[in-house]
């Protein structure tokens, strides 16, 4: 759905899907995807959420869904942060305030590498996150294959080359 298409939120019925982007919530001046409340909302690429303090954050934040979904392909693995913000989404209070959870959590795991507290926010957090492995979702694919394959450093040089030109060009 595009920003033209907003007007036609008033319409949904039940069963209806509304299919939208990131793009789209930061159009919503008028308020019309906030003010619906929705049965569910699935939020895909949830890592675009996981700074809370940005403005696709926190328009994500203001929908209104009875259950609150997300898909992310990579790991949180930068900061408890990224947890937080996800979870300000999924189940809202759960972790806490911002402030309480910085106390609770954040502190004493980044700071203090607290193996306790950690393991208190991993069984906290453990059901709402189905992490499976790959031999769980397709077990007929063969394991992980390595190759180290050495080239001379001026083809080397070469290839970092043009993979950094098509990059700035991208």
């Amino acid at each position: 759905m595009g920003a033209a298409g907003l007007r036609d939120v008033g319409d949904l019925g039940p069963f209806d899907l509304l299919v939208t982007s990131y793009g789209s919530l930061l159009l919503d001046d008028d308020g019309r995807l906030e003010n619906t409340q929705f049965a569910t909302a699935v939020l895909d690429g949830a890592q675009a959420i996981k700074n809370e303090s940005t403005k696709r954050a926190r328009a994500a934040m203001k929908l209104r869904a009875h259950l609150g979904v997300t898909t992310t392909g990579p790991p949180i693995e930068n900061r408890l942060d990224d947890l937080y913000s996800l979870f300000s989404f999924l189940n809202p209070g759960l972790l806490g305030s911002s402030q309480s959870f910085q106390a609770w959590f954040g502190q004493p795991i980044e700071r203090e590498s607290a193996p306790a507290v950690r393991d208190r926010l991993r069984r906290l957090v453990a059901p709402y996150i189905p992490r499976r492995t790959k031999p769980q979702v397709m077990p007929e694919l063969p394991a992980r294959t390595e190759v180290t394959l050495r080239v001379p450093a001026r083809l080397a040089m070469a290839a970092t080359v043009v993979r950094d030109a098509a990059i700035v060009v991208a």
